[in-house]
Protein backbone atom coordinates (compact mmCIF):
# COMPACT_ATOMS: atom_id res chain seq x y z
CA UNK A 1 0.00 0.00 0.00
CA UNK A 2 1.56 3.27 -1.09
CA UNK A 3 1.06 6.15 1.29
CA UNK A 4 2.28 9.68 1.73
CA UNK A 5 4.72 10.00 4.62
CA UNK A 6 5.48 13.72 4.32
CA UNK A 7 4.39 14.53 7.89
CA UNK A 8 6.34 11.66 9.45
CA UNK A 9 10.05 12.05 10.17
CA UNK A 10 12.76 9.64 9.14
CA UNK A 11 15.56 8.87 11.55
CA UNK A 12 17.94 10.70 9.23
CA UNK A 13 15.78 13.83 9.40
CA UNK A 14 15.69 13.63 13.19
CA UNK A 15 19.48 13.35 13.38
CA UNK A 16 19.87 16.28 10.98
CA UNK A 17 17.46 18.52 12.92
CA UNK A 18 19.72 18.51 15.94
CA UNK A 19 23.05 18.09 14.17
CA UNK A 20 23.54 14.66 15.69
CA UNK A 21 25.61 11.85 14.20
CA UNK A 22 23.94 8.99 12.37
CA UNK A 23 22.24 6.59 14.75
CA UNK A 24 21.38 9.06 17.50
CA UNK A 25 17.63 9.11 16.76
CA UNK A 26 17.58 5.34 16.33
CA UNK A 27 19.18 4.80 19.73
CA UNK A 28 16.73 7.25 21.35
CA UNK A 29 13.82 5.42 19.73
CA UNK A 30 15.15 1.98 20.63
CA UNK A 31 15.93 2.88 24.26
CA UNK A 32 12.25 3.49 25.03
CA UNK A 33 10.64 1.27 22.37
CA UNK A 34 8.17 -0.21 24.90
CA UNK A 35 6.47 3.18 25.25
CA UNK A 36 5.56 3.58 21.58
CA UNK A 37 2.56 2.26 19.66
CA UNK A 38 3.11 1.29 16.04
CA UNK A 39 0.73 3.17 13.76
CA UNK A 40 0.35 6.06 16.21
CA UNK A 41 3.87 6.95 17.33
CA UNK A 42 5.93 5.29 14.63
CA UNK A 43 5.67 3.30 11.44
CA UNK A 44 7.98 0.53 10.30
CA UNK A 45 8.23 0.12 6.55
CA UNK A 46 9.42 -3.31 5.45
CA UNK A 47 11.79 -3.32 2.49
CA UNK A 48 9.70 -5.83 0.54
CA UNK A 49 6.19 -4.84 1.55
CA UNK A 50 6.71 -1.08 1.25
CA UNK A 51 9.26 -0.88 -1.57
CA UNK A 52 7.48 1.95 -3.51
CA UNK A 53 7.17 4.08 -0.35
CA UNK A 54 10.80 3.49 0.57
CA UNK A 55 11.91 4.34 -2.96
CA UNK A 56 10.07 7.69 -2.80
CA UNK A 57 11.71 8.47 0.56
CA UNK A 58 15.09 7.53 -0.90
CA UNK A 59 14.55 9.73 -3.98
CA UNK A 60 13.61 12.58 -1.64
CA UNK A 61 16.98 12.14 0.13
CA UNK A 62 15.18 11.40 3.40
CA UNK A 63 17.01 8.14 4.17
CA UNK A 64 20.55 7.12 4.91
CA UNK A 65 22.15 5.22 2.03
CA UNK A 66 22.44 2.11 4.19
CA UNK A 67 18.76 2.05 5.19
CA UNK A 68 16.93 -1.19 4.43
CA UNK A 69 13.79 -1.14 6.61
CA UNK A 70 12.49 2.30 7.53
CA UNK A 71 11.31 3.65 10.87
CA UNK A 72 9.24 6.82 10.65
CA UNK A 73 8.39 8.88 13.71
CA UNK A 74 5.22 10.89 14.17
CA UNK A 75 5.88 14.59 14.73
CA UNK A 76 4.59 14.25 18.31
CA UNK A 77 6.92 11.37 19.08
CA UNK A 78 9.89 13.15 17.53
CA UNK A 79 9.16 16.11 19.80
CA UNK A 80 8.86 13.86 22.85
CA UNK A 81 12.27 12.29 22.37
CA UNK A 82 13.97 15.59 21.51
CA UNK A 83 13.91 15.73 17.72
CA UNK A 84 10.98 18.08 17.11
CA UNK A 85 10.87 21.21 15.03
CA UNK A 86 13.31 23.83 16.27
Amino acid sequence: MERSWHQWLTLRECDQRVGAPKGTAFRAFKSSRDRWVEGRDFQRLDALLHAPDIQRLRIGNRLYDSTVHVVLLSPQMAETIGFGVR
